[in-house]
């Protein structure tokens, strides 16, 4: 089992740092340039408001889908289709008791909200995130079908799912079968509670979402509702940060490599090209280039160390 990313709050709740008057406190102790952006609240206005249909859901940004279908089990933004970069994917649990709650599990007497879509869906667009949402039950009947529905029109190059504990085992579903291509977008998949024992071990779904899994640790479980979400929106930003500076660092790779082809730069000859046909390409230049690129990302760590990678 995944060990909970606890090094991210730098040691415990007690140890986050404040950054100057506004109050924000930085989950990853650092000087907040990786700080994840504050939604804005109109004046009298509730940081997680009663929702409980479709119709109240809309008065947050969300629209139903897919367009057409009545009654909807799904709601996106209203640029899911458009926003290429980054996309929060809310999974559900399946017994949750409404639209406005996607695991009932974290809401108690004395931390109201944490629960709750709004506040994430406030989080998501503040942070420049496309968002869709799924009707937990719904889902459950038909996982693979209602994902692929609704993820093949999302162009987001970094997705990031929250996922419910008791939604880990269709959202698990969802991804069987499909096309790597497909799911490896998902770089973070953050799970409020223990990460269940994957039934297909060896499987490349299973390594990407050992890799790409972060369970919330155990002292922002007893933050409130605000603090919470703060902190999860902070790691997602470090893992953005991470990604896209790998990104970077590959593509300046490219410009290095001698036995390959860099397309646009310099080609083969022709004769080198034909001798090395038969070349492994499990380990030739170009796949030690990206191996060494995903392992810097964490994409190579095996479960048992302290912080899952990002791929």
């Amino acid at each position: 089992m995944l060990r909970c990313c606890a090094g991210i709050c730098a040691g415990g709740v007690e140890t986050a740092k404040t950054n100057g008057s506004s109050g924000v406190s930085h989950a990853n102790g650092s000087n907040g340039d990786s700080a994840a952006k504050i939604p804005k609240l109109k004046a009298g206005e509730q940081y997680a408001p009663t929702v409980s249909s479709m119709e109240e859901l809309e008065r947050y940004g969300l629209e139903p889908a897919p367009p057409g279908i009545q009654p909807p089990w799904a709601a996106t933004t209203a640029d899911f289709k458009k926003n290429p970069d980054r996309l929060l994917l809310i999974v559900p649990s399946p017994s949750a008791s409404s639209w406005g709650v996607w695991d009932d599990t974290l809401n108690d007497e004395s931390h109201a909200g944490r629960g709750d879509v709004v506040p994430l869906v406030r989080w998501a667009m503040a942070n420049r995130y496309a968002v869709v949402l799924f009707d937990g039950k719904v889902f459950a009947a038909d996982p693979t079908g209602k994902y692929d529905m609704i993820m093949k029109h999302s162009p987001a190059r970094f997705v990031t799912a929250i996922v419910a504990v008791h939604a880990q085992p269709m959202f698990r579903e969802a991804l069987k079968g499909m096309h790597s291509l497909l799911y490896t977008r998902l770089r973070t998949v953050i799970i409020a509670g223990p990460v269940t024992p994957y039934e297909d071990k060896e499987s490349e779904v299973t390594s990407h979402l050992r890799k790409s899994t972060a369970c919330v640790p155990e002292p922002w479980m007893r933050l409130d509702a605000f603090t919470m979400h703060q902190c999860l929106f902070e790691m997602t930003e470090e893992r953005v940060d991470r990604w896209t500076k790998n990104e970077a660092n590959k593509y300046a790779g490219f410009n290095a490599m001698t036995e390959n082809d860099v397309p646009g730069l310099k080609r083969i000859s022709i004769e080198t090209r034909i001798k090395r046909l038969d070349r492994n390409r499990n380990d030739d230049e170009l796949a030690r280039l990206l191996n060494r690129h995903e392992q810097a990302a964490g994409l190579g760590r095996e479960e048992e160390e302290e912080e899952p990678g990002v791929d």
